[in-house]
């Protein structure tokens, strides 16, 4: 459940947790508030994640932000599929 990465014995990866944490608060900030608004400092800070291990997952904001568009385009195409959503035309 939740999308949690576990290693061989079920438990959770912690490396795994800390990336979902930065790409869940990057994903609410960017999302309400533009990514040119939100800094990596504010999504370092907000997610409560040290900025040492914050350039552990991503090298750099622009890092964070592919991968924040990539999910947010996987999201949209996996809605687009279900055929269920009320899209142009519905």
């Amino acid at each position: 459940m939740g999308g949690e990465q576990r290693h061989h014995h079920g438990v959770p990866d912690p490396r795994r947790a800390v990336r979902e944490r930065l790409l869940e608060t990057a994903d609410r900030l960017f999302y309400a508030e533009g990514i040119h608004a939100v800094g990596i400092d504010r999504v370092i800070v907000e997610s409560g994640v040290a900025k040492s291990t914050m350039y552990v997952h991503f090298r750099t904001k622009e890092d964070l932000v592919a991968e924040y568009l990539r999910r947010r385009s996987d999201t949209t195409r996996a809605g687009d599929a279900g055929g269920g959503g009320a899209g142009p035309g519905a």
